[in-house]
């Protein structure tokens, strides 16, 4: 915003609370914390069984990290995920396997 200085000190008085109080009104929706928490959750492979708790071999974990930039992906292709929360809690939690919604 702009300030305009002129002869007459209310202008500049009438332009200051102009600003003030914009600036009062954006810091309190600033100021207003809101989260989307989305579950990223590794579904075990059929063939792993319990050694995915001790196994840790770069092939293993390269599937894991691919596993989990696909799970990434397709979440980020459900636009409700980085639409702000509009609850009065402002949280929203997404588990989009668990909702059936992959």
């Amino acid at each position: 915003m702009v300030l305009a200085c002129n002869a007459s000190g209310g202008a500049i008085a009438a332009t200051r609370r102009l600003v003030s109080r914009y600036c009062a009104s954006t810091i309190a929706v600033a100021e207003r914390k809101v989260y989307n928490i989305v579950h990223l959750i590794y579904r075990t492979k059929n063939y792993e069984g319990h050694s995915r708790d001790y196994e840790f071999s770069r092939l293993s974990m390269q599937e894991h990290w691919r596993a989990g930039y696909h799970d990434a992906r397709r979440t980020l292709r459900h636009r409700e995920v980085l639409e702000r929360p509009r609850n009065h809690e402002g949280v929203y939690t997404f588990d989009l396997a668990a909702q059936g919604r992959e």
